[in-house]
């Protein structure tokens, strides 16, 4: 599934339009000339292998895995992707705009270079002719898989944006925002069983010894699911999973490989270890932590006033780069505990020994990865514990610690952001009253939080107060030159910051042109006249 983690990246791509790194000028020809790339790096890399030359050519692997992320970055930032996507279709992305299915237009070169890129890797297998298509067709299932939750957040969120005082409270109001965001995981909570279910051409086992023996199994442990399935993958994995959350969403996954390779006590000793990952709740664990990491970030810039962009950022991809590396920790480990929940099902661990013997191979079992330990290191630890228990006891008590440790800081994170979302809701709801335009309603949500507002506010909130509601932004902008040429600074800069906070970005440099100080022949310090609009250029400027 790192197909989803490459979509986060293509998408962070859109920063380059924020911080001013895409280029100005579109070049559409490279763009298309670089949907060739992935396949060429794949026929070098299947003639390396076929050379022998077997590290190099792992490295290609990794290049061509990375390849279509690489060539979003490109685009955006050196082959201007999206000032084609402006100037030709209008669309003005940004990472601060309120995201939509327009959002897919920006991802259009990911989006093609990653369809490339899994052709290319198909080709990779050096097997019989039918397994590239094999290949072919697993690998889109799981993009797929990856890519609709994706296009499912986009649909919720363009719904919200169809009213513009949803979306704008949503926007402003941090208790609206986390119900969006709630409704959204709830939703999706239901729906990726049954969307795993479904992309991964999965079939009801049928009747017969093994799906008894499954069957005894999970009724010894009193464990208990929706449904046994059969997970066609050509042959090409060979894996289990337990999809879903609550006994009658839960369904277990066999693949096709899986079955064949395995015997009764080795398929059991797998289920078993499955059910151990579902039993110590090692997926309520990751959730915590996420919690933790994630809306700790969003905390702690709660706790800062307005902070830029980069500041922003920067601790959101702090806290993202602390989520993974606690992730493939806790991710390794969970996996022996839940081995240990297999070996207590047998009393010894050598039917497990044996499953991670033959699903690695021999030329697999020293593969480690991000999420497991290598089936050597997996095989070697239940060797250990076999011959001294007390090591898989202190990894249990590790995990528990941690698991633990995790749910107290999640609860506190979430007092935490509890607290902030109750102290916010009438100062945000007074924002969003302004950026609506609601100007007689924001002057009531003032009289409640004039304490903690600044006297420059207060003065533009009562300013407003005098307006009529919902006047237009052009009227706006258009009163606040007349203001300017009567001499009335005051009454011109409220008029401005009423004119930005309803979408007039483009006014900004005047209020900053204003506020600042002389710069010299330059103009004003910190700001270019050719940033001014033309009609304020000619006002300030007499030109």
């Amino acid at each position: 599934m790192s197909y989803i983690g490459h979509i986060l990246v293509a998408l962070v791509s859109l920063a380059t339009v924020d911080f001013g790194w895409c280029s100005e000028v579109a070049y559409p020809g490279i763009l298309v000339a670089l949907t060739v790339s992935p396949w060429i790096v794949g026929r070098v890399v299947r003639r390396l292998v076929m050379a022998g030359r077997f590290r190099i050519a792992a490295l290609g692997e990794r290049l061509l895995s990375a390849l279509p992320v690489l060539l979003q970055w490109w685009a955006a930032s050196g082959l201007g992707w999206f000032a084609f996507l402006k100037e030709h279709i209008g669309l003005d992305l940004s990472l601060e705009t309120w995201p939509g299915l327009s959002l897919l237009a920006g991802l259009a070169p990911y989006l093609v270079y990653q369809l490339v890129a899994i052709d290319a890797e198909s080709r990779l297998s050096p097997h019989s002719s039918g397994s590239a298509s094999r290949s072919r067709n697993l690998q889109l299932r799981f993009f797929a898989t990856a890519l609709i939750p994706f296009l499912v957040y986009l649909s919720f969120s363009s719904l919200v944006g169809l009213s513009e005082t949803t979306r704008v409270h949503v926007e402003e109001v941090s208790i609206f925002s986390a119900l969006f965001t709630l409704s959204l995981i709830a939703f999706l909570l239901w729906f990726l069983p049954r969307l795993i279910v479904h992309a991964w051409e999965t079939v009801p086992m049928e009747a017969g010894w093994m799906r008894e023996m499954l069957e005894g199994v999970a009724k010894r442990v009193n464990f208990r699911y929706r449904e046994l399935l059969l997970w066609r993958t050509g042959r090409m994995l060979s894996n289990a999973a337990i999809v879903g959350f609550t006994r009658n969403s839960r369904v277990v996954l066999f693949s096709d490989a899986l079955l064949t390779q395995l015997r009764p006590e080795e398929l059991a000793a797998v289920f078993t270890h499955e059910i151990g990952h579902a039993k110590r709740g090692h997926v309520v664990s990751f959730a915590a932590w996420s919690l933790v990491f994630l809306l700790g970030a969003n905390v702690l810039v709660g706790l800062l006033e307005e902070p830029e962009l980069p500041l922003y950022l920067g601790i959101f991809a702090t806290a993202l780069v602390a989520w993974y590396l606690a992730f493939g920790y806790m991710s390794r480990r969970f996996e022996l505990e839940a081995d240990l929940e297999s070996r207590a099902f047998f009393g010894e661990s050598g039917a497990l020994i044996r499953a991670l013997a033959a699903v690695s191979g021999p030329r697999g079992q020293d593969h480690t990865s991000w999420r497991h330990f290598s089936p050597m290191r997996r095989m070697q630890f239940l060797q250990a514990v076999d011959l001294d228990p007390g090591i898989g006891i202190r990894l249990q008590k590790r995990m528990r610690w941690v698991a633990r440790t995790g749910w107290v800081l999640c609860l506190l994170v979430l007092a935490a952001e509890g607290n902030q979302l109750v102290e916010n809701w009438t100062p945000e709801r007074l924002s969003a009253e302004l950026r609506l335009g609601h100007y007689a309603h924001a002057a009531l949500l003032l009289e409640e939080v004039r304490d903690e507002l600044d006297e420059a506010s207060i003065a533009m909130v009562e300013f407003a107060g005098d307006l009529a509601d919902g006047l237009r932004v052009d009227e706006l902008e258009r009163r606040s030159r007349t203001e300017y040429q009567r001499g009335n600074q005051e009454s011109t800069v409220h008029l401005l910051q009423l004119s930005i906070l309803r979408g007039a970005r483009e006014l900004i440099p005047v209020l900053e042109w204003l506020r600042s100080p002389d710069g010299g022949e330059d103009g004003k310090e910190g700001v270019s006249e050719a940033e001014l609009p033309e009609a304020w250029r000619t006002l300030l400027l007499g030109q």
